[in-house]
């Protein structure tokens, strides 16, 4: 298939044979980047450029430096979120979300859904023992959380390596 415009960019090119993934953590990827659909072609329709010309090319291009500015932005954020969770309060989140990769909206509702999984009512949160970590969790930045929800998803992919890839990425426990 030619790509000639963002929307053919977007298509997923599945062979009918193909019924089966090779990973559920691919085909968990693949519908949770299906429910961000609106975000990316947002994206791509504002960086449409005419005097790039149609094809794969400038689409590929355009991505690329998008990426570059989100990992440059993550960095950034890291710095934020490191030694706000203990390694205790990283796992829980790693439990809560058991390799979920997350949307902006997943994001958006980060300390309801660890307080749902941690069986604290919303409205008594403030009586939890766990009420510091969910307050952390609350006060986060839009940014903040994109930079946790993507160590989350790190973190969980690379198991079985202690968190030194979490490390590398500086992110660090209280």
């Amino acid at each position: 298939m030619r790509i000639t415009t963002p929307q053919e960019f977007l298509e997923w090119p599945v062979p009918e044979e193909m019924t089966e993934y090779p990973s559920m953590d691919l085909k968990c990827l693949r519908d949770t980047v299906e429910r961000t659909l609106p975000n990316i072609e947002t994206y791509l329709n504002f960086h449409n450029f005419k005097a790039l010309g149609p094809g794969a090319e400038p689409i590929s291009a355009t991505v690329k430096l998008g990426i570059a500015r989100l990992e440059w932005l993550l960095d950034e954020a890291r710095e934020d979120i490191s030694e706000l969770f203990t390694q205790e309060e990283f796992v829980t989140m790693l439990n809560c979300y058991q390799g979920a990769f997350l949307t902006p909206w997943d994001c958006h509702r980060m300390e309801h859904t660890v307080a749902q999984f941690m069986f604290i009512d919303w409205e008594e949160r403030e009586e939890s023992v766990h009420a510091d970590f969910i307050n952390r969790l609350h006060g986060l930045t839009t940014l903040q959380r994109a930079a946790l929800a993507d160590a989350l998803e790190v973190g969980w992919q690379s198991a079985g390596q202690g968190f030194d890839a979490l490390v590398d990425m500086n992110v660090v426990f209280r």
